[in-house]
């Protein structure tokens, strides 16, 4: 990753919203205009497609889902409007390039130790 590239800013659509074409959105929890539901909470007790389902039927706002693992992905590609790879995970390159892979808007949490330095690869 260059550190040096120029930053190219493009709107995305979440559902019916439209993010990064105008005013700043704000997503937390639930709401009018788009809802975020975490499926690491749920411990393997209910299925991925059962909450994410559920989620779906509270409303008709953009639904962005955080996987518990890269398993959950192919359930999150059919029922939701796009992924989100939590802060502590946004290392785990291969998850958030599974993510990309779907064709769906990816929220990468950025970690408050997060910089863009740039470091060497061990070789």
């Amino acid at each position: 990753m260059s550190t040096t590239a120029p930053l190219e800013r493009a709107a995305v659509g979440l559902g019916a919203l439209t993010v990064g074409a105008g005013p700043a959105v704000v997503i937390g929890g639930s709401g009018a205009d788009a809802r975020w539901i975490s499926l690491r909470d749920r411990h393997g007790g209910v299925p991925a497609a059962e909450s994410v389902l559920a989620a779906r039927a509270e409303g008709a706002g953009p639904l962005l889902v955080e996987p518990s693992s890269a398993g959950d992905l192919p359930v999150i590609a059919e029922s939701a409007d796009g992924v989100v790879v939590g802060a502590a995970w946004m290392r785990d390159s291969e998850l958030v390039r599974a993510a990309a892979r779907l064709g769906l808007p990816v929220l990468v949490q950025r970690a408050s130790s997060a910089t863009l330095e740039a470091h060497p690869r061990p070789g």
